[in-house]
């Protein structure tokens, strides 16, 4: 089982990215409705850091009880707010965590492959930084203009515009991950824009 190996499964596997605030989760949602399946690798992720797991007993020896709630759960907002300003951090935090998702993804894959599913889908907002894009047959990039994610993403003010920015900064930039993209969806619209483009390219590429 290696991230290099593109025959891990007999279905077809489509890449589903995007950078922050691009959009990439209403369209993993739409498709889901749509009546596909998602494996959604930032829930694999939140699995893989339970408190008591071996990945966070990881982080926590590298970067310190810092990172941890007083519960014992990781503190998400404080690792990432140190990893996103620092590569070698980021690197350090990616090579803790990546090979357990992967891990866990493979098993999902391999059960679903069982059950007779022909087409799936895995949602990674990193699939290609972390080379998840090696075991898929495509990748389908969500993307939109810096300032439309910066705003969706500040929504919420859950984050400030300079920690959007900085995670900008240590994502790969839109430009490049077209060079990995079989299909670009463009998420500037409305919804209704945005489903309708889903639906034609659904109908085309996969027949439905």
């Amino acid at each position: 089982m290696s991230l290099n190996d593109k025959n891990l499964t007999k279905m077809r596997v489509i890449g589903l990215t995007g950078g922050i605030g691009a959009g990439k989760s209403v369209v993993s949602a739409y498709l889901e409705q749509k009546g596909f399946v998602v494996i959604d690798a930032d829930r694999i992720s939140r699995e893989v850091i339970a408190p008591g797991s071996t990945a966070l007993k990881a982080l926590a020896e590298r970067f310190g009880g810092a990172i941890l709630l007083e519960n014992g759960a990781l503190d998400r907002k404080k690792l990432a707010s140190l990893a996103f300003a620092d590569e070698e951090i980021l690197a350090a935090m990616n090579s803790i965590v990546h090979e357990k998702i992967f891990e866990h993804i493979f098993a999902k894959m391999k059960l679903l492959e069982e059950s007779g599913l022909k087409t799936i889908f895995l949602d990674a907002p990193l699939l290609i930084e972390t080379g998840f894009h090696r075991t898929t047959d495509e990748v389908w990039l969500v993307e939109a203009k810096k300032e439309t994610r910066i705003r969706r993403a500040t929504r919420r003010g859950e984050i400030s515009r300079e920690e959007v920015l900085a995670r900008m900064r240590a994502q790969m930039s839109q430009e490049e991950k077209r060079t990995y993209a079989g299909v670009i969806i463009g998420n500037d619209g409305t919804m209704a824009e945005l489903y309708d483009k889903i639906d034609g390219i659904v109908a085309e590429r996969l027949g439905r």
